[in-house]
């Protein structure tokens, strides 16, 4: 009572202790990130660009700077694929992509060189005719597909686990 007197009106702070829970895991959860650190150190040049472009796709503010990236980046993706033929090179992505796809492997090849957003502005250079812009909804579809179809390939050229991100 006398300390609470003589305290009154100065600062004072209270300390108390609680005991935090823990979780004790069967496996280390860091363990994963750094295989695939170690994988990814090891990939070729063509794997890391295809990572960093895909990252720049996803990190930009701009629309059509993201959907030019992902156009690269496909481009990319095509020469890592293996197959002479585009129905060889889609053969190779696994069967969960291809359920997830919203629209078939040479419809978003297609919208990848026939849209201005994408990798080719000019559809014929004698005539400088441009060719059309992406509407709301290939926008859309371009950019689930291609992302889809790049994880795949670098879950593929990486050997590990493929990484679905869930959009809904």
């Amino acid at each position: 009572m006398i300390e609470d007197e003589l305290n009154k009106g100065r600062a004072h702070a209270k300390f108390s202790f609680r005991s935090m829970p823990n979780v004790s895991f069967h496996y280390w959860p860091l363990q994963i990130a750094l295989q695939i650190r170690e994988k990814y150190l090891a990939a070729s040049e063509e794997v890391k660009t295809l990572i960093d472009l895909h990252y720049f796709s996803l990190s930009v503010n701009s629309g059509c700077a993201m959907l030019l990236f992902l156009g690269k980046t496909l481009e990319l993706v095509l020469s890592l694929l293996p197959g002479n033929s585009k129905t060889e090179k889609e053969n190779f992505l696994p069967v969960e992509i291809k359920e997830k796809l919203h629209s078939s492997f040479n419809k978003t090849l297609y919208l990848s060189n026939n849209r201005l957003e994408t990798r080719h502005i000019v559809k014929n250079p004698k005539d400088r005719a441009m060719h059309n812009r992406l509407t709301h909804e290939e926008m859309e579809t371009y950019k689930n597909d291609v992302d889809l179809i790049i994880r795949a390939t670098v879950c593929a050229e990486l050997s590990i686990d493929l990484v679905i991100p869930n959009t809904k």
